[in-house]
């Protein structure tokens, strides 16, 4: 039987300065930065149809956290984004064309083009991307958390290779490492602030433990109690483990994004209002020592598998939150002396 993919109705949802609300719910600069609302009451617009409004400043996403002491990779990264928007849409080069005609490329008007463009180029990217099959595993996992079913989404599973088989073994999966290690969803999908950090992103799932986990932070074993409450992250990329722990490879980041997420704030981006962790139903501050991934190997899970244990797909790793924020750190200061390298340069006067 066929199935015919209907594309989903386009909903453009605005913040209480009218700008779109885009992927993760944040509405973004054109770098792709959140835009968050100042905590200064007295940071406010002075003139103009904003007067009196307080000022939204970008915060970076906080799965983007990292060090980096080359800027390859990311050119890399923003060429392929605007080669994929030229193959998804190939009217993208001619309308560029013609919006330049006349128009020296140097210009500020010019450079104004160009910037247009090229924030369209990366949405119609990101739109492509966020189809992927990560993005819809990502998505049964909540339906399971949040007791939705996803038989209406199904269809579009099969459009990009996950088939009905597969999805109900990644929900029965997901849901056999719930009952095994003892999370209780207690919020999805939250949207955080860190104003320390100046980041924000959403975190995939608090919950709360019903068991009692033993987990290794600073080299020493700790037993968390039931009750304690914790940032769990779901991933569903490649994973490389070292061969001597079994531990994972070149997820260095990913204990500096949970900090990022445990230390800061719940935060409603249409209406910019920071809240309390009890305002999302969450009745504490989630740990700031441990936080988890729960990684699923989404090849192992394809219904020719379907021998398996499902739950045999997926791996759980607790992550030192502590090494995080010392990385995360790391990664801010390399950003504002990498920001601040200019003023290194003078110019050289005779005499």
């Amino acid at each position: 039987m066929s199935i015919t993919v209907e594309p989903a109705p386009t909903v453009t949802e605005t913040d209480i300065f009218g700008n779109p609300l885009g992927r993760g719910g944040y509405a973004r600069d054109g770098r792709g930065s959140a835009l968050v609302v100042t905590t200064d009451p007295f940071d406010v617009y002075k003139s103009g149809a904003k007067k009196g409004m307080l000022k939204t400043y970008a915060y970076k996403a906080a799965s983007s956290i990292g060090i980096s002491t080359s800027t390859e990779g990311l050119d890399q990264w923003k060429q392929n984004r605007l080669l994929l928007a030229t193959i998804i849409d190939p009217d993208l080069t001619t309308r560029l064309f013609h919006a330049m005609d006349g128009i020296n490329p140097e210009s500020d008007e010019g450079k104004a083009v160009f910037r247009t463009f090229r924030d369209e180029a990366h949405e119609l990217a990101e739109t492509q991307i966020a189809a992927t099959r990560g993005s819809f595993a990502h998505w049964l996992t909540e339906c399971a958390d949040n007791g939705e079913s996803p038989l209406e989404g199904l269809a579009h599973g099969e459009a990009i290779g996950i088939d009905p088989g597969t999805a109900e073994r990644i929900i029965a999966g997901w849901e056999a490492v719930n009952i095994e290690f003892g999370f209780k969803a207690l919020a999805v999908e939250a949207k955080i602030v860190n104003d320390e950090a100046k980041a924000a992103g959403t975190t995939d799932r608090v919950v709360e433990l019903t068991k009692p986990l033993t987990v290794t932070i600073g080299g020493e074993s700790v037993v968390l109690p039931v009750g304690t409450i914790v940032i769990v992250d779901f991933k569903s990329g490649k994973l490389r483990r070292a061969q001597r722990t079994g531990l994972p490879q070149y997820w260095h980041k990913y204990a500096a994004q949970i900090a990022t997420y445990a230390g800061g704030h719940p935060y409603d981006p249409k209406n910019h209002v920071r809240m309390a962790w009890t305002d999302i139903g969450v009745p504490a501050r989630p740990s700031q020592e441990v936080g988890f991934i729960v990684h699923a190997d989404l090849e192992a899970l394809a219904d020719g598998t379907s021998g398996a244990d499902p739950r045999e797909a997926f791996s759980v790793f607790a992550l030192d939150l502590g090494v995080g924020r010392e990385y995360a750190a790391a990664s801010n200061l390399l950003r504002a002396t990498e920001s601040g390298a200019g003023k290194s340069f003078s110019l050289v006067e005779v005499g």
